[in-house]
């Protein structure tokens, strides 16, 4: 590069940007910014890894390949990942989020229900004691035979009802 390059001066990129013929936000080409984004269409890795096209949009990405990655948008920026020809929610892995992390104060009220909770697996062990109350328990919702009076304190159980 020669001392007036009217497109960088040293390391320092002195036009808004650099782009490919032909470039067009979103859909071809490729364009690197002075504030430091870029856009490409596919983006080799040194190593040779292959890294997949991450899409964040309230629509699915048209043309998806195996591993691409895409934020939904439109409902609450769930990741899903395209894999045998389908897009499906994708959990980043088993440790991403630390115990304790997930309290009763970020969890909206009334946004877990029983047909969420998978059956068994929650038990007396995992609740600590004089967290639920009969006047928390709403009515219709004990089953004769599994909810007793020792089980509730404070609380009769008579035929699938608290009182």
């Amino acid at each position: 590069m020669k001392a007036g390059d009217p497109i960088v001066g040293g390391t320092i990129l002195r036009t808004p940007a650099i782009q490919s013929p032909g470039y067009v936000p979103g859909t071809s080409g490729w364009s690197i910014s002075q504030d430091g984004s870029a856009e490409f269409e596919d983006l080799t890795v040194r190593g040779g890894q292959a890294v997949p096209k991450i899409t964040i949009a309230a629509s699915a990405p048209a043309s998806p390949q195996a591993g691409d990655l895409w934020y939904d948008s439109g409902n609450g920026y769930r990741l899903n990942q395209y894999e045998a020809g389908a897009w499906s929610p994708y959990q980043i892995g088993t440790n991403a989020i630390a115990g304790g992390a997930i309290t009763a104060a970020l969890i909206a009220a009334n946004t877990i229900t029983a047909a969420q909770i998978a059956s068994g697996t929650i038990t007396a062990g995992q609740i600590a004691a004089g967290t639920i109350t009969a006047a928390e328990i709403a009515a219709g919702t004990v089953v004769a035979g599994i909810v007793d009076g020792t089980t509730i304190e404070g609380a009769t159980v008579i035929a699938g009802t608290t009182g």
